[in-house]
């Protein structure tokens, strides 16, 4: 606050003169008074009768020249970095300020050029210089300085690496066992480096005895040790071991699946082989499961030749090879023994020759020694063949009988046929016909009666066949003599022999016997009428006339009854005679009969012809 002193104003008015107090309007602080700092204005207003008012304004200025006071500044200080922290929350208190004006300091901090307001800062590792500045509104103000010492007394983190390249298992969280490269005797092992932090933000690194890429021996173990330090001296470290271990197994290499044939007359062949076996340590051991001959010396590159005797059939022989750290690879070697001896058959038959069974076409159950086989494969083969001994059913000619043998290998054999010939030794049967189916008159006794063709001296004479059979079921030939159906035989009796033959030329006959017998008559041919007149001088008249006669055959006799004719015979198959006569006057019929000589008795016809005989008388003239 600050005293003031002023003239209050004295209002006029040009009409009226003085103002009245009634008539103005004063503030309330009269001279001298106190003023906070600052401006303050007093407002003085009158008005006159007529209601017109004047105003004045009077500005109390109040300057605060007085700094503040402080009774009461931070000290210096030393503290830790916060956990994990580049740095270190560190919060003061406020220094102790008074000030004139009556109101509450301004204070703040500037610190590495940045100015704060509250008494909290997050400082450095190291020493940090803060200035408090304390002010009042008007701006008056004083300065000071302490110093925050930040002090980094962590240690740094470090983290090694669980595993690295090459990497097969953990025998802890620090203990790893790698394998050794491909083919090799020792790992290269590569790693990443270890994780490290620090509150400062900065770490620096010493270098291990190994280094990531080195190569590390079978059958070591290595420890790695890596320090870490921060500016402020502050160490840690971190350490791993390495196993190195042969994971690698052998390799090797069994030959293809072999194939022999056994020895001559044995039922097992000698297979012969080379194994090879490697490994980037060493090959210890191989072993195999079965009885092959081989000897087998430890290595690197190891080459192991093997011989076995291996029975007909198929042996699968397991080779596993072991290096020095139990590390095992496995192969076989198939082995085939195969079998390609034919067995051999004993004791094959000779060719047989048997009749048929009688009535049949074949011969039933023909019987021999059925051959026996003996193979080198120790088997008991029973040679096969279509044909059984004393079971069987042979057709009439040669049937072969063969006899295969195989055994259980495929081989086959065969070398045994026989011939077995069934013969057909017995006659055909056959039985005559019983009937003719032309020109048939009758049956007696066996002999059967045709007649003779139609104007022919012979029978055309047609039988069945004959009924034959025979043992073979195959056709039989059938021969006829003298005769066959359909020929012309003559007039007679006849002996027809029918000869059955079968295809192995057995044969049997039968007898037909027939009988050709003429039953047609003369066909004779007469004028129905001949006229004439009596000779001169003579009651009687001379005629001649033709007369034609045909038979099939000769014509034996004729006959007449008027005497006098001429010719008085005649003997032939056909005949156109002229006959002459002298006949009396008038009608005379002449019956003419012809015979022929047909067997048994002779055929006979007749025809007739009237003859007229005419009288002629002449006049003597001595009448």
């Amino acid at each position: 606050m600050a005293l003031a002193t002023w003239n209050e104003p004295t209002p006029t008015d040009a009409s009226a003169g003085m103002i009245p107090e009634s008539m103005q309007t004063k503030p309330a602080e009269t001279s001298p008074a106190n003023f906070p700092i600052g401006e303050t204005s007093l407002t003085y207003t009158a008005t006159d009768g007529s209601g017109n008012t004047g105003t004045c304004i009077i500005t109390i200025i109040v300057i605060d020249i007085g700094d503040p006071i402080v009774t009461e500044y931070p000290d210096d200080t030393t503290i830790d970095t916060d956990s994990g922290q580049p740095i270190a929350l560190y919060n003061w208190t406020a220094p102790v300020a008074t000030d004139n004006s009556g109101t509450l300091v301004i204070v703040f901090y500037e610190i590495n050029g940045v100015i704060i307001s509250s008494p909290s800062y997050e400082f450095p590792i190291g020493p940090t210089v803060v200035t408090v500045n304390v002010s009042d509104p008007s701006g008056n103000s004083v300065a000071d300085m302490f110093t925050v010492t930040v002090q980094d007394m962590e240690d740094p983190n470090i983290t090694c690496p669980t595993n690295s390249s090459n990497y097969y298992s953990s025998i802890s969280a620090d203990i790893w066992v790698v394998h050794t490269d491909n083919g090799e005797s020792f790992a290269t092992v590569t790693w990443d480096l270890p994780s490290v932090s620090d509150n400062s933000g900065n770490t620096t690194f010493s270098e291990p005895s190994y280094s990531s890429g080195n190569m590390f021996n079978v059958g070591v173990n290595y420890t790695i040790v890596y320090n870490v330090s921060d500016p402020s001296g502050n160490e840690n470290t971190c350490s791993f071991t390495i196993v190195v271990e042969d994971h690698e197994d052998p390799d090797i290499t069994c030959p293809m699946p072999l194939t022999v044939s056994t020895a001559n007359d044995a039922n097992s062949g000698t297979a012969t082989w080379v194994i090879d076996a490697t490994d980037n340590v060493e090959v210890a051991s191989l072993e195999e499961d079965s009885n092959a001959n081989g000897s087998f010396t430890p290595g690197l590159n190891t080459t192991t030749s093997y011989s076995e005797t291996v029975e007909i059939g198929q042996l699968t022989v397991n080779f596993t090879a072991t290096d020095s750290f139990g590390n095992q690879a496995s192969c076989s070697v198939l082995i085939t023994v195969l079998d390609e001896q034919a067995p051999d058959i004993i004791g094959c038959p000779m060719d047989i020759i048997v009749n048929t069974t009688t009535g049949e076409a074949f011969a039933i159950n023909v019987t021999w020694m059925e051959p026996t086989a003996t193979d080198n494969s120790e088997e008991t083969p029973v040679p096969v063949a279509d044909y059984t001994s004393g079971d069987n059913m042979f057709a009439i000619g040669d049937t072969t009988v063969q006899y295969n043998i195989s055994d259980s290998a495929g081989n086959f054999n065969d070398s045994c046929s026989f011939v077995i010939t069934v013969e057909d030794n017995e006659k055909p049967m056959i039985v005559c016909p019983a009937n003719v189916t032309m020109n048939y008159i009758g049956e007696a006794f066996g002999l059967i009666s045709v007649s003779t063709d139609y104007g022919h001296p012979t029978a055309t004479v047609t039988w069945d066949p004959p009924v034959t059979s025979d043992n073979s079921n195959a056709t039989v030939t059938v021969v006829s003599s003298p005769f066959e159906s359909g020929d012309l035989i003559p007039i007679g009796t006849h002996t027809i022999t029918f000869t059955a033959t079968d295809l192995s030329g057995n044969n049997d006959t039968c007898d037909f016997y027939i009988k050709v017998e003429d039953v047609e008559p003369p066909t004779p041919n007469c004028p129905s009428t001949v006229a004439g007149v009596t000779d001169p001088g003579s009651p009687n008249g001379t005629v001649s006339f033709n007369i034609t006669v045909v038979d099939n055959v000769l014509i034996a006799m004729f006959a007449t009854n008027y005497t006098l004719i001429t010719p008085s015979s005649i003997d032939m198959v056909y005949y156109d005679f002229e006959t002459t006569a002298v006949f009396p006057i008038g009608e005379t019929i002449v019956n003419y009969t012809f015979v022929d000589n047909a067997s048994p008795t002779g055929n006979q016809e007749s025809c007739y012809v009237m003859v007229v005989i005419e009288g002629m008388f002449s006049l003597d003239n001595n009448c």
